[in-house]
């Protein structure tokens, strides 16, 4: 387990999107400086973290307390050598990006927003590996 929990990149991705990524789920705790994120709990990640897990892999959400920044956070201790598995990870987070940014018009632009979330993957696995 790696102790320093550090966010190794903190890149604008798009004009309201952050790329955070980290060597453990705690970093995202601690980059924020909180105890509590969008309902998960720092002492739950560090149990899961000492268990053999990773708590979470990835998470996409607003940055706290705003309303119109986002950010897209990849656990890099849940990367293997498998890119597909990797690529998957990326396109998850994205696709949520996508959807919470835009679920109003979810229905009538699901192509267009998933091919979206398919190209932000792309660029983002292209900064990382």
């Amino acid at each position: 387990m790696n102790m320093n929990n550090k966010i190794t990149l903190a890149k604008m991705v798009r004009m309201d999107l952050t790329l955070l990524v980290g060597d453990s789920a705690l970093a995202l705790f601690d980059y924020f400086e909180v105890d509590e994120l969008h309902g998960l709990n720092r002492q739950a990640c560090i149990d899961r973290i000492a268990q053999g897990g990773t708590y979470f892999d990835g998470m996409q959400n607003l940055y706290p307390r705003t309303t119109d920044m986002y950010y897209l956070f990849l656990n890099t201790s849940s990367f293997t050598d498998n890119m597909a598995q990797n690529f998957g990870l990326v396109f998850h987070e994205a696709t949520h990006y996508q959807f919470e940014k835009y679920y109003d018009n979810l229905q009538d632009k699901e192509e267009e927003l998933i091919t979206d979330a398919e190209e932000l993957a792309l660029e983002i696995i292209k900064i990382i590996f």
